[in-house]
């Protein structure tokens, strides 16, 4: 009995967080993938070539949940950077709330932070934060890290 509800469980946790890596023209050249972590809270990392560099690859990083629209495609701009072809309209701030709090209903205005965490929506005063800080969600409430 304990296996059968193994697998269950298996097979509920890995389809519920199962993400597939973007889309986009950065799979081939002028980038090189290196990984794409979903429990970082969908990290996209790769080796990009800018203009004008092409025997330079430039190491870059994109947390796609964070700044990239829902279903938008990620592509590498002229100085090998990674960038989401539909970007949020203010870039969120990173931390493991991420992977906690319902992305669909996050939204963010350069202070208020707000999402649906479990229990109802939750706001942070992101300016109260200390510059460049991370988030998380402790207790159902969003919260500072440093």
């Amino acid at each position: 009995m304990k296996s059968l509800l193994f697998i269950l469980c298996t097979i509920i946790c890995v389809n519920t967080f199962a993400v597939e890596r973007p889309s986009g023209s950065y799979i081939e050249p002028p980038c090189q993938v290196k990984g794409f972590f979903y429990r970082d809270g969908g990290v996209l990392t790769a080796s990009c070539r800018g203009i004008g560099t092409e025997n330079y690859y430039h190491d870059t990083r994109l947390n796609v949940t964070a700044s990239c629209m829902s279903g938008s495609t990620v592509s590498a701009n002229d100085h090998g950077q990674l960038v989401c072809d539909n970007p949020r309209p203010m870039a969120l701030p990173e931390g493991s709330y991420i992977n906690s709090c319902d992305m669909n209903t996050v939204q963010f205005d350069g202070v208020n932070l707000s999402a649906e965490c479990g229990r109802g929506y939750t706001t942070l005063n992101y300016a109260q934060c200390n510059p460049g800080s991370t988030v998380s969600n402790r207790d159902y409430k969003l919260a500072c890290d440093n």
